[in-house]
């Protein structure tokens, strides 16, 4: 396999991916997965070193010496660039699993709760006099990350509906009912504590998800697998009416 034809395959459908990763972050996350192809690196380590930059981006928001600041936004920008890599390195060796992507949303959460947290606090500090300008600077990072929840919650739905009904061997996101299942065998079995935690932070996440897509959209399917088989005329019709408004959301989202 050629170098471009082996960066496509480590993409996700460019109908669902949002510009700023296809222009930015991708191509220097599959630089990474290329890397790592040779050696016995998985994409679970990339994961864990995406984790790692978000935790740094957090302490580094915190801290007070000169230049912090910027050196936390490349923190920020490296994690991002290491959570591509990670799914590119899944789909370039076809080593996709349930546990990787609920380590990876795992991951995504806790690093999103830290830097949310040190973000809002910086915010809060450098508009802390008088009161009610703190109190104003507070609802706002709260709100702001509120609705980037919600927005990134939903978008997950419906990307993972998109790609199911338009691309064929694709079985993006997990049901809810699976995952339960999933995390009382794993109890039962006394697996691993990460492995019981991310099960956990997903379930946490696939509940919130349903009852987000529930009140704000009582037509979509909220199980995947009830959804119809792949054809490529149910993909066509399918296309023919989302990809518009998804084209839409996606810039927007990125």
């Amino acid at each position: 396999m050629g170098f471009w034809s082996a960066y496509q395959s480590s993409l996700k459908p460019a109908e669902v991916d949002e510009p700023i990763d296809v222009w930015v972050h991708r191509p220097l996350g599959y630089v990474i997965a290329k890397l790592a192809t040779p050696t016995r690196i998985t994409p679970n380590q990339i994961t864990a070193v995406s984790f790692a930059f978000s935790a740094l981006a957090g302490g580094l928001l915190f801290a007070s010496f000169p230049g912090h600041l910027p050196a936390a936004g490349l923190s920020i920008f490296l994690c991002q660039v290491f959570d591509c890599a990670d799914g590119q390195l899944a789909r370039m060796q076809k080593s996709g699993s349930p546990f990787g992507r609920m380590l990876d949303g795992s991951a995504d959460a806790v690093g999103s709760i830290i830097i949310g947290s040190a973000a809002t606090y910086v915010t809060w500090n450098m508009f802390r006099e008088p009161t009610w300008h703190a109190a104003i600077a507070l609802i706002t990072c709260l709100a702001t990350i509120y609705e980037c929840h919600v927005h990134s919650t939903a978008y997950d739905h419906y990307k993972n509906v998109f790609t199911r009904m338009t691309t064929p061997e694709r079985s993006e996101g997990d049901d809810l009912e699976d995952i339960l299942l999933r995390a009382e065998e794993a109890r039962a079995k006394h697996e691993p504590l990460l492995a019981r935690f991310a099960l956990g932070m997903y379930v946490g996440f696939l509940t919130r998800q349903r009852a987000i897509i529930r009140g704000l959209d009582p037509y979509t399917h909220l199980r995947l697998k009830d959804l119809p088989r792949y054809t490529p005329e149910r993909a066509a019709i399918y296309r023919r009416h989302a990809l518009a408004p998804m084209r839409l959301w996606k810039s927007l989202y990125g």
